[in-house]
């Protein structure tokens, strides 16, 4: 990991983390192939550990920007949820969602 955090690209990721707090395709692409090949991808337990990801957990998703209502919620809320607006709304868009999935 240290390796990665002294990279250009961790550099470049984490000053626009900072700054808007996401990150496209394509630097998440860049982020990767910081990483070995055969690395295993996990993402965070619901409580606490870690779940493996798997290719089935992997989509895309339209998202309503900034409408969460509550800290313990996501930032972002789910176009089903949406009571106002519509889909065309500029503060609709599609992401690539990895969605964490309980036992």
């Amino acid at each position: 990991m240290s390796k990665l955090r002294n990279s250009a690209v961790w550099q470049l990721l984490s000053d626009r983390y900072i700054k808007e707090r996401n990150v496209n395709v394509r630097e998440l692409i860049d982020l990767l192939q910081q990483f070995p090949a055969g690395l295993r991808v996990v993402v965070n337990g619901y409580e606490e550990g870690y779940d493996d990801l798997s290719p089935e957990q992997i989509s895309v998703a339209k998202i309503s920007l900034n409408t969460g209502k509550h800290r313990w919620a996501g930032r972002h809320g789910d176009l089903r949820d949406l009571t106002k607006g519509s889909p065309e709304s500029p503060d609709v868009v599609e992401a690539l969602v990895l969605e964490r999935s309980s036992h």
